[in-house]
């Protein structure tokens, strides 16, 4: 088990390790070889957040899949971002852990106004409650939960008065705090739409509002697979039939990973994936996204270096190899570590002229249960 200098066990390392995993489908080749410390999260909002105590549920299905977290809430009924901003305990809560997420989760019908009214009702209170954030752990990432329109929209004002309405005014919302703040977003209202056109699978209670069980365990998925860059199949479920549960575990997760960059979750990223050359050697490329870093090093465990942002290396003999990532930008030193076994060796092309080779190779390592 590789170890970690304690300043590199944050909320990065944690996250893209586990992207590592979603990377490797095609190879299977998994990154999951590094335990690191808690990662410490946040979530802020009202009902749509402690409704069937989401976040407990989000917690639940990260560890089930092996996740090491420290989740909490600070959730009041009806709230706004300027209801929560006179609430010295949501204050106090903030300052309580050095947080590596914060969620920040607002009133529907506060972003689905129009952007001078969000300029004037919303704007001030969220840069007074990201400050906040910002002076505990200027290392904090803030996510922004993106949250849905009624069932049959808000029918006291005209501009949301459909479900479709309601849910565009949202994400229009939610998009315009994001590109003025520069935050991330959980698109779990667009994972709701996605939802409503695959699926007859009702998320809402009879009020049409707020997330039934069905409903919180989407937006539970949704934060996994934006936090971790993963897929939440074969995790943790309860109250909601295993057949239902398989398929919001799937439409949360293919909404997501396939929308990263569109909502900002790509960034302060690397990937890594394994592949044999046509004579027969093993070989890795490796691609980072850290826009803020100011150096990138790669260590691929065999004495060579390297300082690109994108990477591509081949050992001269099979062996255990521990790739080390070592990223220095104003938070500080990250590592991150990937450790290759022998049972992760990926499967070599089918046209690869060395084939009989590579197959030699993995019989052999297979038999020894390592490398060499």
């Amino acid at each position: 088990m590789p170890k970690l200098s304690e300043n590199s066990i944050n909320r990065t390392l944690l996250q893209w390790i586990l992207f590592l995993a979603l990377s490797f489908v095609s190879t299977g080749v998994s990154a999951q070889n590094t335990k690191p410390a808690s990662l410490k999260i946040l979530f802020i909002g009202n009902s749509y957040t402690h409704m069937n105590s989401m976040p407990k549920l989000f917690e639940k299905i990260a560890v089930s899949k092996g996740m090491n977290v420290d989740v909490e809430m600070d959730a009041r009924s009806s709230h706004t971002f300027e209801m929560h901003s006179k609430r010295m305990e949501m204050f106090e809560h903030i300052r309580a852990k050095q947080w590596d997420y914060v969620i920040l989760q607002g009133f529907s019908r506060e972003l689905a106004q129009s952007i001078p009214v969000i300029e004037e009702q919303s704007t001030p209170y969220i840069r007074q409650i990201k400050d906040s954030i910002m002076a505990n752990n200027a290392c904090t990432e803030i996510l922004l939960y993106m949250t849905w329109g009624y069932k049959e929209g808000y029918r006291h004002q005209e501009h949301i008065n459909t479900y479709e309405k309601m849910t565009d005014s949202v994400r229009r919302g939610y998009f315009h705090i994001s590109n003025k703040f520069n935050f991330p977003i959980v698109p779990v209202g667009a994972v709701y739409k996605s939802l409503r056109g695959q699926s007859d699978i009702n998320l809402y209670e009879g009020d049409f509002q707020h997330p039934n069980p069905r409903g919180s365990y989407l937006i539970a998925c949704s934060f996994y697979s934006a936090i971790f860059k993963s897929t939440p199949f074969n995790a943790y479920y309860k109250d909601i039939e295993e057949e239902e549960a398989i398929e919001l575990q799937r439409i949360s997760s293919e909404y997501v990973l396939n929308h990263l960059h569109d909502y900002k979750l790509d960034r302060d990223v690397y990937s890594l994936k394994y592949f044999w050359t046509n004579k027969g050697k093993l070989g890795v490329k490796g691609e980072t996204n850290f826009p803020d870093a100011k150096s990138v090093q790669w260590d691929f465990g065999d004495g060579a270096l390297a300082t690109e942002q994108a990477i591509s290396h081949v050992y001269k003999r099979l062996r255990p190899v521990t790739i080390t990532l070592t990223i220095e930008d104003d938070c500080g030193t990250r590592i991150f570590q990937d450790a290759l076994e022998f049972n992760e060796i990926p499967e070599p092309e089918p046209d690869n002229p060395a084939e009989d080779k590579i197959r030699k190779l993995m019989r052999r390592a297979k038999k020894r249960k390592r490398f060499g």
